[in-house]
């Protein structure tokens, strides 16, 4: 794993994150790679060009307020893998109800595209 490799990871982690808290689907949709899936809570899985759809969905249902403190980003060849923790808030947007203690787990598998980094596959959970 070199330095450089792993602050690249962490500016797409980062983009991704800013990008959850704008609201922004087609940033968040930027991310991934051209085949990503993304593997989130109560909705399905999406990949590919459904990817940015799926954030549409969930960024017309809540706002997010959360920020990702790294746990382990392990580099191996062109994948990596980043597993993160995140905490802030959550409201809903029909009532306008604050979640204060939204927490998840996440797993990140990155790969390495024409010389850069993207979201490979990504899913989150609840922490018991």
């Amino acid at each position: 794993m070199t330095t450089t490799d792993e602050q690249a990871i962490r500016q797409v982690l980062d983009t991704y994150m800013e990008a959850l808290n704008t609201s922004d689907a087609d940033l968040a949709a930027s991310v991934y790679v051209n085949d990503g899936v993304f593997m989130p809570d109560h909705i399905p899985t999406s990949s590919g060009t459904d990817i940015r759809g799926a954030y549409v969905q969930i960024f017309d249902t809540i706002k997010l307020d959360v920020e990702f403190h790294y746990d382990d980003i392990s580099i191996h060849d062109d994948l990596a893998v980043a597993r993160t923790h995140s905490q802030g808030t959550l409201t809903v947007l029909a009532d306008g109800a604050v979640v204060d203690d939204e927490q998840n787990r996440e797993l990140f598998v990155l790969a390495r595209r024409n010389g850069g980094w993207k979201i490979a596959s990504y899913m989150f959970n609840k922490p018991f």
